[in-house]
């Protein structure tokens, strides 16, 4: 991308970029990677020191050999930089055990920017360490969960992430394509948490120890979820499961495995939201979820499902306490989504409402 080495000037010699007010010129260069927004110091003796009001703090070493003068770099950009940062994201490479050394020090350094660029009212915080066995694991600091303007949290590579005791309100999305991610969850105040994780990869491992969770709305590729106290307080659940490609009936087992140990964990909630194939909980291809899972869920009352997806009866012990029901994606045309609604007025005897909404 090309930088501003060419500084436009007016007839009369008045240099008509830098008439402009800093502020603007500062939303300008931010609009540059921060490599390209650093030269923009050469021409002028007016634009010696805009480059400091880059809002985009974006680092990417390509390879390990480079690491010490990636963290000089990070070192030397943070110092100037404003007080305020919107954006601060820094990727490590894929390192060989000659290197591995290095990292080490870069994480170290990482520890010591993280709670600095929190301080500077960052939003969005993106870390990015290559999978590898040379590479340690990073633990995120929690005051990144007391930065009050923090909006966005991406992480890939093998990170482990605490939250603190007293967050009450926490949402977490990332990107995890091949990578392991250890994600510790751990408040006794937590109220709501959202997650969402894209990617194709299963092998992250979240564990939660959030007693008091009133609201969990979940997004994700069956990651394993290992809670260390069950949330009996748990209002409402909003689950989205995508499925992951397995190769043989060992990956199946594993994929049924996970989601009965997931159901069982969230029998305490009141109000069940399935934005998935209903197959995945009630098909027939997963026969384990049925032999008596549905019975521990004493309190469920309200069901919110999406027939877009496969459309398997729901067994009597989930029709037996239903009391409020919405279904949505519902097409006239389709019998069996049509038969689906018939079987539920017909075999739930304590149905008080029933919402279709339709395609």
């Amino acid at each position: 991308m090309a930088t501003i080495s060419k500084i436009e000037k007016l007839s009369n010699g008045v240099d008509k970029r830098s008439s402009l007010p800093d502020n603007i010129l500062g939303e300008i260069l931010s609009l540059l990677p921060i490599k390209n927004a650093t030269t923009t110091s050469i021409p002028a003796q007016r634009w010696k020191h805009l480059w400091s009001l880059h809002r985009h703090a974006v680092f990417c070493c390509p390879s390990g050999v480079g690491l010490p003068r990636l963290c000089e770099a990070v070192d030397h950009v943070l110092r100037h930089l404003s007080p305020q940062i919107e954006t601060f994201s820094i990727e490590f490479p894929y390192v060989t055990i000659r290197n591995a050394n290095r990292l080490n020090l870069c994480l170290a350094y990482l520890s010591r920017w993280i709670p600095e660029v929190c301080g500077r009212n960052v939003t969005r915080l993106i870390i990015s360490i290559s999978r590898n066995i040379y590479n340690p694991v990073y633990t995120v600091s929690s005051c990144v969960f007391g930065a009050k303007t923090f909006q966005h949290l991406e992480l890939r590579g093998n990170i482990l992430l605490k939250t603190c005791s007293a967050l009450e309100r926490f949402n977490l999305e990332f990107n995890s394509i091949a990578e392991v991610l250890l994600v510790d969850i751990c408040s006794s105040s937590l109220r709501f948490l959202q997650i969402r994780k894209y990617g194709t990869s299963s092998s992250c491992r979240i564990n939660i120890d959030a007693p008091m969770m009133e609201t969990f709305d979940i997004y994700d590729t069956l990651v394993s979820y290992q809670f260390v106290n069950r949330p009996t307080l748990l209002n409402f659940a909003k689950v989205i499961f995508r499925l992951p490609i397995w190769d043989s009936a060992d990956d199946e087992i594993l994929v049924v495995t996970k989601i009965t140990n997931f159901i069982s964990v969230i029998s305490k909630v009141k109000k069940l939201e399935l934005g998935c194939d209903l197959g995945l909980f009630f098909g027939n291809d997963f026969a384990v979820i049925n032999s008596g899972i549905w019975l521990t869920f004493s309190n469920r009352t309200e069901l919110v499902v999406n027939l877009r997806y496969k459309t398997p009866p729901l067994p009597q012990s989930v029709l037996s306490k239903l009391r409020m029901v919405t279904v949505s994606g519902v097409n006239r045309e389709e019998e069996h989504q049509l038969g689906w609604v018939k079987d539920l007025l017909n075999n739930a005897p304590l149905l008080k409402e029933l919402h279709v909404l339709p395609l």
